[in-house]
């Protein structure tokens, strides 16, 4: 069994749509609408690979990220946005998340999962 990927995206067509996608590529997901819940739960106690939004409702994925950061976990992460700045490519790299550009097309997502979980770090 591997290391499921942690998916935080508001847009639950989009999550649900994510979810199928990876657990047809063989990796099971743990989903979530917001970062409030991910931080709430216990998903981040084990391995696995974050995949969160960048433009959520409350704490921003970078948000999200920075909190993640702070409990000390240094999970592989990637962020998905749309069109990323300077300041947020500066931001995610200082929390060492690669950036997957949205509309997700081709496989680009499951590169940057696949060599997250297999080496434990997200992709450049």
């Amino acid at each position: 069994m591997t290391a499921p990927v942690i998916i935080v995206e508001d847009d639950s067509d989009l999550l649900h749509s994510l979810c199928f996608s990876l657990e047809l590529e063989g990796w099971s997901t743990l989903p979530y609408e917001t970062a409030e819940a991910l931080l709430a739960g216990d998903a981040l106690s084990g391995a696995g690979c974050l995949v969160i939004d960048h433009m959520l409702p409350g704490a921003s994925g970078l948000d999200l990220l920075s909190q993640v950061r702070a409990r000390g976990l240094d999970l592989p992460a990637i962020l998905i946005t749309t069109n990323p700045g300077s300041q947020i490519r500066a931001r995610a790299a200082a929390f060492g998340a690669s950036i997957v550009e949205k509309p997700l097309l081709g496989g680009g997502l499951t590169e940057a999962i696949r060599h997250a979980l297999v080496s434990g770090q997200t992709c450049s």
